[in-house]
């Protein structure tokens, strides 16, 4: 036997051939789905955050992407009253 088969419990199937981290399908779907629902959840925060915040464009799109909008807004007479505007979502 290995460390690998004892880690699995030596495969208590019981010849039914499935075997369950928690001992029943519905115990594992409870402890999987909640993990698999806040990753997703984490990436879409995340993802919101890069493209509707100052600093997310910045880490997406370079320095070079930030001196143009600043350019561009410097050119339309678009003034800030202060810097936490631009960092609001």
């Amino acid at each position: 036997m290995t460390n690998f088969a004892i880690l699995l419990d030596g495969g208590s199937a019981n010849g039914k051939g499935r075997t369950y981290m928690l001992g029943s399908f519905s115990k594992d779907i409870q402890l999987i789905l909640p993990l698999a629902l806040g990753f997703v959840l984490i990436l879409i925060v995340a993802a919101l955050l890069l493209m509707y915040t100052r600093w997310g464009r910045f880490i997406l799109y370079g320095s070079r992407a930030e001196l143009k909008r600043a350019s561009r807004r410097r050119r339309s007479g678009i003034t800030t009253v202060s810097p936490e505007t631009d960092m609001a979502l």
